[in-house]
């Protein structure tokens, strides 16, 4: 969901969809946004949109109007893009299908985080604590400041296919594949 109610969709053909508020109806596409599918979506707090591609591995940021602003490639070791989500400032956190979560900006690129079999990731409303869930069922709690490990717990031994903080941030869901929450 963007800001002002709108939502934004990818598909496999690498295209982004603008869905108006309230309808049911396509308000502006972007055809070609990215080679291959769109994995990962995030809008920003200063209104921007920043999309993840599969096989072009790109992370490109989106201005409110649906131009590209800036674009970077993510290094083919770490695998295509998964997942895309806000940190504090311009930093932008990415999760691949190699097991790896970058931090970074379209700006400046990205580095290393974390390596581990991480499946999903979820960050506090106030972007202080990113929340990640494993394939293994652990997950984590990392503090996005200091990049320290806040805690980690087990929750079966079922991957963790989602991971998400309440709106205030007094609750955290963990979805994993043994149909819990």
């Amino acid at each position: 969901f963007l800001e002002g109610g709108d939502v934004v969709t990818g598909d496999s053909g690498g295209n982004l969809y603008v869905w108006g508020k309230g309808g049911n109806r396509i308000t502006q596409a972007v055809l070609g946004a990215h080679d291959g599918g769109v994995f990962g979506l995030c809008a920003l707090r200063d209104g921007t949109l920043v999309s993840g591609g599969g096989r072009d591995r790109r992370v490109v940021l989106w201005g409110s109007d649906y131009s590209k602003l800036q674009e970077v490639e993510v290094p083919e070791d770490f695998g295509p893009v998964r997942t895309v989500a806000e940190g504090h400032g311009d930093t932008l956190y990415v999760g691949t299908t190699r097991n790896s979560i970058l931090q970074g900006s379209v700006h400046t690129g990205f580095s290393l985080l974390v390596q581990d079999p991480a499946r999903s990731a979820g960050f506090h409303p106030s972007g202080s604590v990113l929340a990640v869930g494993t394939v293994t069922g652990r997950w984590l709690l990392l503090d996005t400041e200091t990049h320290d490990l806040v805690a980690i717990h087990t929750d079966g031994n079922e991957q963790i296919s989602v991971v998400s903080f309440s709106p205030d941030g007094a609750y955290l869901a963990v979805g994993s594949h043994d149909n819990l929450v």
